[in-house]
């Protein structure tokens, strides 16, 4: 890479930092040193849910193939079916072999004409990201309702145009696709008891804290973080999304990443999670100590 194709990388991601205070700027550089390392292949969006406003983006707006983020949706358009009685969580639906397919969870090795619980089938989609789970829910709901609801969302990139693992579907332009941003802004809206209505959002957080699969954001966290996350890899994606629970404030971080070996890939999104959670334990300290100096000066 040349030296002007650097300054304008530089420049392009200095113009990407969204901070408020010199102290998120201090945690902005600390990220963009990171997203540096591959500025072409990493898109990162950072919002504090108590401060409600957005800390760091980087290629925020970046359209990235979902892989299984593209469950969180499907979770939500089968809330908003609960409520509008089209389906009910405790309601069976039968597994065919149609809705097998390869890669996580369990449920592919289950016998065709299982049937399983709505409640069931949703939580491993989230929990064990179980792709035949996926399948049935998908089909159940149709892709057309799925899609309406993240229209009602007023997104314009995260559209679920086939279901998991249709590779010709890829191949032929159909696959499905999101941003950082916009799944930052479900989470958000989860978080805030916004999505669908207040009961939904508080069983999609619940659930969605019962992820199971942890190398990414939780990896370098504390042992008793909570984070209610989750992932998506396929080949040539590697991404992870969550909100953060940190005893000071809690945020919303997302991590996409393209053309990256997976080990790296999920380094890095471990990385910019670390990062992010000690800029609050930090940031506690120097208010801590600004407090007690402030206290000593008028004593």
């Amino acid at each position: 890479m040349g030296n002007k194709t650097r300054i304008v990388i530089l420049l392009a991601l200095i113009a990407g930092l969204s901070c408020r205070n010199e102290n998120h700027q201090k945690l902005a550089l600390a990220l963009n040193q990171l997203t540096q390392q591959y500025p072409e292949n990493i898109a990162v969006y950072l919002y504090d849910l108590d401060e409600k406003h957005l800390i760091f983006s980087y290629n925020a707006d970046a359209k990235f193939a979902s892989a299984s983020l593209v469950k969180i949706p499907v979770m939500i358009a089968t809330f908003q079916a609960v409520k509008e009685g089209r389906l009910n969580l405790s309601e069976k639906l039968t597994l065919r072999q149609r809705h097998k397919a390869p890669g996580s969870g369990q449920l592919r090795y289950c016998r065709p004409g299982t049937r399983l619980p709505v409640w069931e089938i949703l939580v491993r989609m989230i929990t064990e990201s179980d792709n035949t789970a996926t399948n049935i829910l998908t089909e159940t709901l149709g892709l057309d309702y799925i899609n309406q609801q993240m229209e009602k969302e007023k997104l314009s990139i995260t559209r679920m145009n086939s279901k998991v693992l249709d590779l010709t579907a890829q191949k032929n332009g159909h696959g499905n696709y999101t941003t950082a941003r916009e799944m930052g802004e479900l989470l958000r809206r989860i978080y805030q008891m916004e999505m669908v209505d207040v009961p939904s959002s508080v069983t999609m957080l619940e659930i969605l804290k019962q992820q199971k699969i942890r190398d990414r954001i939780p990896r370098w966290l504390p042992a008793d973080s909570i984070v209610a996350n989750k992932t998506g890899l396929l080949h040539d994606v590697c991404h992870d999304v969550g909100i953060v629970f940190h005893p000071r404030r809690n945020f919303v971080l997302c991590v996409l990443t393209k053309n990256l070996p997976s080990r790296t890939a999920k380094r890095l999104i471990a990385s910019v999670a670390y990062q992010s959670y000690q800029f609050y334990d930090q940031n506690h300290q120097q208010l801590k100590l600004a407090k007690q100096q402030n206290f000593r000066e008028r004593s």
